[in-house]
């Protein structure tokens, strides 16, 4: 390749990977913020299309969708400016209960959504949480007063199984964490359960970490109604739905809900309900007019930020000069290797030769003979340790050639070396005869 066109294939390269990073670094959204998050959730452009994400919930989501006692299914979202009292109704509909559902690392909720969702099921609702910790003010009502924790111990898996005798299984279901080392293993975590001393009176347990006996799943009434409270949701991943286990406890754990309408409360986290990882929903920042429009790249976010950006240009003008300067060869050229020759031949004829010379006819016939003999073999496959008629018979029927001139050379191989004053006019005419037979088998 020429110096010319080398440098014009770098120069394009480095020219089309500047107009990506424009074209897909450089755009806003020209939208304005979007104040109903129950409508953000509901439209599928701000949705990037993914496979489906292991730690996410979008097999429970679909689960729910299809479940025999769900009337409705509606995704809401908090926010700053939007509280669970305009997203979470408390008067029921369509003779069904209205269930608040969430899945969350931590559904650390304020005061004011706290004591809404606590209102919420004194007036004969249902809430099911899942989660890894829960806001003090909700700990301490749902246990009347008495301060439950999560206890916590280090795995990579736990099992678990029911305690209602319709329910238990006979080998107990392993939960596994859906994140995975680099080795493709599950990572350790932090395991959470509860302890029966802290969750006071008033509680049935549901399901339990079959390996230490504490549950990890529990019923709580409170006022009219009532809250379960799973202290795994990992169990829920989209990792672990995917095996039976998985989905018979959480189809255990859903035959627990009454019949209703249920909102699932979402954020854009770990437990999305998605099929991939969502865009965050546009928010205001304060009071101000001016809206913060999230990137939805990373390149767009190395635009946003000036130090970034320089760095990629550097690094992009610092690889293109590398290209031009150290891509000429430095390391000599490698001799080619020759391929092997085949030297069984000349070393037949000088072994040859020295026998002629030295008058050992019959040691010639011998090397003569195993040349024959493994000719045989190689092209006809026939091998024996005798040469019988039967065996002359086979030869001749493979190689065409008459079973009287085949008897032939046997005879003469077999004369020729075992008497040491073989004539040179016998060693001719057994040459003769092998010639014969090379030249005109099949």
């Amino acid at each position: 390749m020429g110096l010319t066109k080398k440098y014009l294939i770098l120069g394009s390269v480095l020219i089309m990977s500047l107009v990506l990073v424009y074209l897909f670094g450089g755009n806003r959204q020209s939208k304005l913020g979007i104040k109903n998050n129950s409508e953000t959730s509901r439209n599928d452009s701000l949705i990037i299309k993914k496979p489906i994400n292991p730690t996410g919930t979008f097999l429970l989501y679909q689960l729910l969708k299809n479940y025999k006692n769900t009337s409705s299914l509606q995704k809401i979202q908090t926010s700053q400016n939007v509280t669970l009292s305009e997203l979470l109704p408390k008067e029921q509909k369509n003779d069904g209960k209205n269930i608040y559902f969430a899945i969350a690392e931590d559904l650390s909720l304020n005061d004011d959504d706290s004591d809404w969702l606590l209102g919420f099921v004194e007036a004969g609702n249902c809430a099911f949480i899942a989660c890894e910790n829960l806001s003090n003010k909700l700990r301490l009502a749902v246990s009347n007063n008495s301060y439950f924790k999560f206890n916590t111990y280090y795995d990579t898996s736990f099992v678990l199984n029911f305690y209602h005798p319709k329910l238990l299984q006979e080998k107990p279901i392993e939960i596994k964490n859906a994140e995975l080392n680099s080795h493709r293993y599950p990572k350790y975590k932090n395991w959470r359960y509860f302890l029966d001393s802290d969750l006071g009176g008033g509680f049935v347990k549901i399901a339990y970490n079959n390996a230490m006996d504490y549950p990890i799943c529990i019923r709580l009434q409170h006022g009219k109604g009532f809250f379960i409270i799973h202290s795994a949701p990992a169990a829920f991943s989209n990792y672990n739905m995917f095996n039976d286990g998985g989905k018979y406890h959480a189809e255990g754990v859903l035959s627990h809900l009454p019949k209703g309408n249920i909102y699932w409360h979402h954020d854009f986290g770990k437990y999305s309900p998605y099929r991939g990882i969502p865009q965050p929903t546009y928010s205001e920042q304060g009071r101000s007019n001016k809206v913060n429009y999230p990137k939805s790249s990373p390149l767009q976010y190395i635009m946003k930020v000036p130090s970034l950006f320089t760095a990629l240009i550097l690094l992009m003008v610092g690889t293109l000069l590398y290209m031009i300067f150290q891509s000429k060869r430095r390391q000599r050229i490698i001799p080619t290797i020759e391929s092997n020759e085949n030297s069984s031949l000349e070393f037949v004829k000088t072994v040859s030769t020295l026998y002629f010379q030295q008058k050992r006819h019959d040691k010639l016939i011998k090397h003569k003979e195993l040349i024959f003999l493994s000719f045989l073999r190689q092209h006809y496959h026939l091998t024996s340790p005798k040469t019988t008629p039967d065996f002359i018979t086979k030869v001749g029927q493979k190689s065409g050639i008459g079973e009287k001139h085949i008897k032939d050379i046997f005879t003469t191989l077999a004369k020729g070396k075992k008497n040491r004053n073989v004539s040179e006019s016998e060693l001719i005419s057994l040459y003769s005869k092998l010639e014969y037979f090379y030249k005109n088998c099949q």
